[in-house]
């Protein structure tokens, strides 16, 4: 705009701004300024002429913690685990039955029914890499945030699925429903139904309420709609959070917090470099996303297995 005024209109610009500037920063008095017709003219028409079309790239939004998707592997705590995971794994069919019962102070205490083994599960290692062209890297910003994102999303969703569905041979995780001492449970017409037998069943058996159940879609379920409650933008049935995990051979029901743990060996990782000779000769950069993890049943009793019926 200042190329297109005169000398004498820059001089009363400058006047002007001297003039308002004082009254903004709260300082008292009044002062009075009139504008010239073509001072006035330049400002109601004023309008910043566009920039070169290369100025302005393509640009992607960041994901953030609002666009994130929960998983149900951050109900169970993790044990920092180097090759293997130690697990202690408890029976405690008979506890609440028997009960511990009162003494007087003196005689001899009784003796609770709480059996225990120990358990090694290795870790295995989940891992992938992807490559892309240096270019595309500076023609799009923030692309490697979103790769490195994608990549830890897809790592995350295998994690859930070996721990659900591994069957525990060659490189797979030994996963809750293949493990024969959980048991599979819950009866009735409905989805819903089962879930709330099951949900019976653990509170009955060890007294502790589940936290959690992961079916395969959320959709198995909402047609049940006088079931499902919505706390904080997620789904929740019989107090429980419903999580999904795409893939699943049976629905898992549980005490994920107390009756499981997860093993690893740091976190998901995701690194890039192009140091290889062949990759920094193309240009070409390669980003590799890996985690090493473990599942430790603690209290099998703890968890059913569902299997939900075909139809809705």
């Amino acid at each position: 705009m200042s190329a297109s005024l005169s000398t004498d209109a820059r001089r009363e610009l400058a006047d002007l701004a001297a003039a308002i500037l004082p009254g903004l920063r709260g300082a008292p008095g009044s002062h009075a300024h009139t504008v010239s017709p073509e001072l006035w003219s330049a400002l109601v028409n004023w309008t910043t002429p566009p920039g070169p079309a290369s100025d302005t790239g393509f640009r992607l939004p960041m994901p953030g913690p609002g666009a994130t998707r929960r998983s149900f592997l951050e109900l169970m705590p993790v044990v920092p685990s180097a090759g293997a995971l130690h697990v202690p794994q408890f029976d405690i069919t008979n506890v609440l039955s028997t009960g511990i019962p009162p003494r007087a102070v003196g005689q001899n205490k009784p003796t609770t029914n709480l059996v225990f083994a120990g358990r090694d599960e290795l870790l295995r290692s989940i891992a992938t890499i992807m490559g892309v062209s240096d270019e595309l890297l500076d023609d799009v910003p923030q692309l490697e945030g979103w790769l490195r994102t994608w990549l830890r999303f897809l790592i995350t969703l295998s994690e859930e699925q070996q721990v659900i569905n591994g069957d525990g041979t060659g490189n797979n995780v030994y996963g809750f429903t293949a493990r024969p001492e959980i048991v599979e449970s819950g009866a009735g017409p409905t989805r819903s139904a089962i879930i709330a037998a099951a949900f019976h069943e653990i509170l009955a058996q060890t007294g502790f309420v589940p936290d959690g159940v992961v079916v395969d879609f959320l959709a198995d379920l909402l047609p049940e709609t006088t079931s499902i409650e919505w706390v904080d933008g997620y789904p929740t049935i019989y107090g429980m959070r419903v999580y999904t995990c795409p893939g699943m051979n049976a629905g898992i029901i549980g005490c994920f917090g107390i009756g499981a743990v997860l093993g690893r060996q740091g976190g998901v990782t995701v690194e890039g470099t192009s140091s290889h000779d062949v990759s920094f000769a193309y240009n070409v950069s390669t980003l590799r996303a890996e985690t090493r993890l473990a599942l430790g049943v603690v209290v099998p009793q703890m968890f059913r297995k569902l299997a939900f019926p075909t139809g809705p």
